[in-house]
């Protein structure tokens, strides 16, 4: 990627990069990131190729749900809604953080989903928005889990429902309320990020946001 393509970041944030890539665990993490690009394809893949229409995300939900548990997170689970939600537990009383993607398309039922590929490209509806987000959360996890990588508070991931469309970013707005995730959320302030609400900022890894 050309420097003048890259994205915005600031000092304050390149430092604190540069201070989490000292650290050997990290390095290892985003090695393992770039070995395992076949698999997160691969994930990708399997998550687009299951229906997720707007209102109809049960099904999608359910493998994400098994995908993060696999990845490496013991305690899995999924709101009234349907929110999929895995914590892992910090080994201190830090603030918690919270990475999110939406588990919905915003294609209709019955649009058809199988994926095709050209080379190293790969073409289906909703394939970028957001299987892609869900395939990298789940490469998130298993980089910290399978390094060993340890935070002093608490990493909630979240694939929320009703994102698209009609939805009204449902999901999300019931995560926010949640006291269960959000409580001492750590505010991203280093991050050129969107403000969710005054209680929390929220990275999603599809880098689209959207202040409600």
């Amino acid at each position: 990627m050309s420097q003048e393509h890259q994205p915005i970041c600031t000092q304050e944030t390149q430092k604190l990069i540069a201070k989490l890539r000292a650290c050997p665990a990290v390095e290892k993490g985003l090695a393992q990131a770039e070995e395992q690009h076949q698999q997160r394809i691969n994930e990708q893949v399997q998550l687009t190729e299951v229906p997720a229409p707007p209102f109809h995300e049960e099904e999608r939900a359910k493998v994400f749900a098994q995908l993060l548990a696999d990845a490496g997170i013991p305690d899995v689970h999924q709101d009234q809604i349907g929110n999929v939600i895995g914590r892992l537990k910090g080994i201190g009383n830090g603030p918690t953080l919270v990475i999110g993607a939406h588990i919905d398309t915003v294609f209709k039922e019955g649009t058809p989903i199988k994926v095709s590929q050209e080379g190293t490209k790969y073409f289906a509806p909703g394939i970028s928005d957001d299987a892609a987000g869900l395939a990298s959360l789940l490469q998130v996890v298993r980089s910290i889990t399978q390094q060993g990588i340890k935070t002093v508070g608490d990493i909630v991931f979240v694939g929320t429902l009703g994102e698209e469309g009609n939805g009204d970013l449902r999901g999300l707005k019931l995560s926010l309320k949640s006291r269960t995730i959000m409580t001492e959320c750590l505010p991203l302030t280093q991050l050129t990020f969107t403000e969710f609400s005054e209680e929390a900022w929220v990275a999603n890894v599809t880098v689209l946001f959207l202040k409600v």
